[in-house]
């Protein structure tokens, strides 16, 4: 058995594309269908409501698209075709830092999640992450244009309505063909 023992960040080198909310438009300088996928990572601190809807990071549209956000205390995954979340993860706490790492390979691939609680997931060793979710998918593609939002909505897009972020320090690295 070979260990994977370096940082999850030297793993991913430097970021194809780099946001900070809230920020958004219609171009996203990034590929997420490579062969290898695509990896997502989010920094933040959240408000005081978690209850709420709130976007922390959507692109493409509500027809083939990925979003993030959080609604009723808990976060909510969209990628794909599907209208329904890919993945439900809770609880989600106010006032608490988070890093959230997500891979997926489009067209037979698969996903995994990864949450932090008060913990930067890019310097966790490789060997140490255990997903909070993954599965399975088959979608042939991830993202079908290029809008995007971080922190805030960019209709069309996945998911419920739901209000631009109301936490703090929400920052989104992405690494093109790239997956964990």
């Amino acid at each position: 058995v070979v260990q994977r023992v370096e940082s999850v960040g030297d793993f991913l080198g430097v970021p194809d594309f780099l946001a900070s909310a809230p920020s958004g438009g219609s171009t996203i300088i990034s590929n997420m269908n490579g062969p290898s996928g695509t990896t997502m990572y989010l920094t933040f601190t959240t408000g005081g409501d978690v209850t709420v809807p709130q976007m922390l990071f959507e692109a493409g549209s509500n027809a083939l698209g990925v979003a993030v956000q959080i609604q009723n205390g808990q976060f909510v995954f969209y990628a794909g075709f599907s209208t329904s979340p890919i993945a439900l993860l809770a609880p989600v706490n106010t006032n608490t830092f988070y890093t959230i790492l997500w891979s997926i390979v489009p067209n037979g691939g698969g996903f995994q999640i990864f949450v932090g609680v008060d913990e930067d997931l890019l310097n966790a060793t490789l060997d140490s992450l255990s997903p909070a979710s993954d599965g399975p998918f088959t979608d042939p593609q991830l993202v079908d244009s290029s809008g995007y939002g971080v922190g805030l909505t960019n209709p069309p897009s996945k998911g419920v309505g739901s209000i631009d972020f109301i936490g703090s320090g929400l920052q989104l690295r992405i690494w093109d063909d790239t997956s964990l």
